[in-house]
C-alpha cells in the first residue's frame, strides 16, 4: 500500500531528523515528533492489514464484531425490536448482553426475573446475531459478593439460556480497583476466587460453553502494580486463572489510558502469558459526556470525531492482532450510537462504514 509506505518513509525521515538535532531541547521536540510519525505509521500497518484479513474468506468467519446492550435497555423495552434491527444493519454479528445486578433477586432464582430479558434475548437472536452474555457488570460487583452467591447466579442465568447464549463473559475487568464499590473495593484475591468459582460452574453445565474473562489495560495509570493488567495476569495465570477460560478480552479506554503503539505489543504479550487462549478486543468507549477529562489519543480538541476514528481504527486493527478474535464492543451503544429517539448517530453511521469496508 503506497500510502503505508509513504507513513513508514516518514517515521524512518523524522527520526533521522531527530538523531541529526545538536541541542537537548531540539532532540525532544524532534522525537517527540518523530514517535508521533512512528505511531502513525504503525496505525496504518494495522489498519491496512485489518482489512487485508477480514475481508479473506479464510478469516471472515471467525472475527467477531459487536455492539453492546447493557442494563439501560430496560428503561426502552418498547424499542428493543428497532435496536435489534440497528446493530443487525450495522454490519455487527455480536452482541454483549449485560444482565443488570438485580438486588431484588440477584441470584435470578425467580422465573419472573427473566421476563424482560427472554423477550430480549429472542429479538436478538431472530435478528440473526450471537450473544456473549456478561453476567455482571464491572462496576455492580457488591461489597458482600461471596463465591457461592454469584455461582448460583451463574448457573441460573447459563441453564436458562443454554441454548440462545453459548457464551459467558463470567469476569468483567478483573483487575479493576473498583469490584465491589470504589470506597472500600474487593481484594484481587477476593475478585480472582469468586471469579474462578463461576467459570467453573459454566464448565460443570456445559463443558461446550464459551467462557470469557476481560482485563482492563490501565498500564502506567493503575493506582498500583497489583492491579496493572500484566502483574495482575502474570500473577494469577500462576494461581490457575487460564483455568476454564476460553478467551480472553482486553479492555480499553483511550481517553484514560492512551494506547498508542502499545496496542499490538499488548496482544503479543497477553499471548504470551496464555498462549493457548484465543483473544477478543473486548469493551470499548471513549469519553462518557461529550467533555475530554483525561488522556488523549485521537484529536482531543473533537470528542465526537474522534470515537469515530477510534472506532474505525480499533475495530479494523483487531483483525490484525495476535491470536485476536476480532472485536471492539463499543460500550455505550445505546447511549451514543442508538439514541431512545431520533435516528442513529454520525458514530452508528461510521462503524457501520467501517464494517462495511470489513466486509461485513
Amino acid at each position: 500500500d503506497s500510502e503505508m509506505r509513504k507513513a513508514m518513509d516518514r517515521a524512518k525521515e523524522s527520526l533521522a531528523a531527530a538523531h541529526a538535532q545538536k541541542t537537548a531541547a531540539g532532540r525532544a521536540k524532534a522525537f517527540d515528533a518523530a514517535l508521533g510519525a512512528i505511531s502513525a505509521a504503525e496505525q496504518k500497518m494495522l489498519f491496512q492489514h485489518g482489512l487485508q484479513i477480514a475481508n479473506h474468506e479464510r478469516f471472515r468467519s471467525q472475527l467477531r464484531f459487536g455492539l453492546v446492550v447493557d442494563a439501560s435497555i430496560l428503561q426502552r423495552l418498547d424499542h428493543y425490536p428497532r435496536i435489534a434491527q440497528a446493530i443487525k444493519a450495522s454490519g455487527a454479528n455480536w452482541v454483549q448482553l449485560v444482565f443488570r445486578s438485580n438486588p431484588e433477586d440477584f441470584a435470578y432464582a425467580d422465573l419472573h426475573s427473566f421476563n424482560e430479558y427472554d423477550s430480549i434475548v429472542k429479538e436478538l437472536r431472530t435478528a440473526g446475531l450471537k450473544i456473549m452474555g456478561t453476567v455482571l457488570d464491572t462496576g455492580q460487583w457488591p461489597r458482600d459478593l461471596t463465591a457461592p452467591a454469584y455461582t448460583e447466579r451463574v448457573k441460573n442465568l447459563v441453564i436458562h439460556y443454554k441454548d440462545d447464549i453459548r457464551s459467558w463473559e463470567i469476569g468483567s475487568e478483573l483487575n479493576g480497583d473498583w469490584l465491589g464499590g470504589t470506597a472500600a473495593p474487593l481484594a484481587p484475591d477476593q475478585v480472582y476466587r469468586i471469579y474462578s468459582a463461576g467459570a467453573a460452574k459454566v464448565k460443570e453445565i456445559d463443558p461446550e460453553l464459551e467462557t470469557v474473562a476481560s482485563l482492563y489495560w490501565w498500564e502506567g495509570t493503575s493506582p498500583d502494580d497489583a492491579h496493572a493488567l500484566f502483574n495482575w495476569l502474570r500473577h494469577y495465570s500462576r494461581l490457575g486463572f487460564g483455568r476454564n477460560l476460553d478467551v480472553l478480552s482486553i479492555s480499553l479506554q483511550p481517553d484514560d489510558n492512551p494506547v498508542g503503539v502499545a496496542l499490538e505489543s499488548i496482544f503479543e504479550r497477553v499471548s504470551q502469558e496464555l498462549p493457548d487462549k484465543r483473544l477478543l478486543l473486548g469493551s470499548l468507549g471513549y469519553v462518557e459526556k461529550d467533555q475530554l477529562q483525561g488522556y488523549w489519543w485521537f484529536r482531543p480538541d473533537d470528542v465526537p470525531a474522534a470515537r469515530e476514528d477510534l472506532a474505525a481504527f480499533l475495530i479494523t486493527a483487531a483483525s490484525a492482532l495476535p491470536r485476536c478474535l476480532g472485536g471492539g464492543f463499543w460500550w455505550q451503544t445505546l447511549d451514543q450510537m442508538i439514541p431512545d429517539k431520533g435516528r442513529p448517530t454520525d458514530l452508528y453511521r461510521a462503524y457501520a462504514d467501517a464494517l462495511q469496508r470489513l466486509g461485513r
